[in-house]
This record gives C-alpha cells, structure tokens and sequence, in this order.
C-alpha cells in the first residue's frame, strides 16, 4: 500500500517529538526524502521506551523501520518453539489458530514480578550519566561503553540515539544533565 505525504508527515513529526531529534525530519521534502528519514530515525527507536501512536506504529512497520514492542521479541526470543510453531502454521493453521486462543495475553502479576527489567540503550545512556558523578562522561565514552554492553547493535546508530538524548531529552524525561566545559555530562542535583 503506498503510503500518503499527510501519513508520513505525522509520522515524522512524531519522531521528532517523541526522539527528540536534532535536527528533526524535514516534513517538507519529497515523499522518498521523508520516507527514508523515517527510517533512518527508526534506527534510534527503544521499542521497550519509546511510546507512539497505532498508527505510526503501522507506517513504521510498513517502512521497515522499527516493531512494535512485542510482536517481534515474543515470537523470536522463544528459539525453537518459533520454528515448530512456522511449521505447524503451515501444515494445519486452524489447529494453530486453537493452541493459542487459551494463552493469556498478559504476564501474571507473579511472572512480572520474577522477570528481571531490561535496560535498553538509552536506559544504558541515562545509568553512564548518573554513575559517572561530577567528573562526568563524554559521548565518546558512553559510546564505548554501549559497544560493549550492546555488541550487537551497529555503532553509528548508537552514537546517533546518543547525540538524540544527550542531553536534551534524558534531560526532559529521567534528569537533569549539565556539562563542564570541557564537553563531558554529568547527573546534576546529588
């Protein structure tokens, strides 16, 4: 389905708001030139953090561009089961369809409770600043230390979430930053 000029621009326009990015998409371009904006700054999006609407989910996932919290992990991270669950699918779908209507679609209480917390990058960011006390961290630092406890993930993208939240957003939304003058950011307040 192609996608309307007036759907991207809201799109790109809750990117803007929601990453807090800098600069932000340029909703005044060309249809291609926003389309791949979007997908560009849906390389910086924490699925687990980042809140958006039903329907920018939608022309993201339509973009390739990021997935919905949920719908990828919860059939990825099960290994095996997802691929006996494909096979399945293709053999007997009704069959499937009925294996899986009696599942809750929500974690107990108990289940939530057992389940440690993952931090994702930008929770990763936000921990860097606050340990780092008054000495403070640069980016570079807290890009280092993001290829470390995230090796997976591509290095650019990372140093582009950082320059995103640092120190504009995570100043807005977890605390505040200020930065000494040598260019290094620190939790202020304690």
């Amino acid at each position: 389905m192609a996608l309307k000029k007036s759907e991207l621009i809201v799109v790109a326009e809750e990117l803007n708001h929601v990453l807090g990015l800098d600069p932000e998409i340029d909703v005044k371009g060309k249809v291609k030139k926003l389309q791949q904006a979007i997908i560009e700054a849906g390389q910086l999006i924490d699925p687990v953090e980042d809140e958006f609407t039903d329907e920018t989910w939608a022309v993201l996932e339509e973009l390739g561009a990021a997935s919905r919290p949920g719908e990828e992990n919860g059939v990825q991270e099960e290994g095996a089961e997802a691929d006996e669950g494909t096979e399945a699918e293709e053999a007997a779908p009704e069959q499937e369809e009925q294996e899986e209507a009696p599942e809750p679609t929500k974690p107990s209480k108990q289940e939530k409770v057992k389940a440690p917390k993952k931090v994702g990058v930008i929770g990763h960011i936000a921990e860097c600043i606050a340990a780092s006390g008054k000495k403070g961290i640069t980016k570079a630092e807290i890009l280092e230390s993001l290829e470390k406890a995230f090796p997976d993930r591509d290095p650019s993208s990372m140093k582009g979430t950082i320059n995103a939240q640092v120190p504009g957003r995570l100043s807005k939304e977890k605390f505040p930053i200020g930065k000494t003058e040598d260019g290094r950011y620190f939790k202020e307040g304690k």
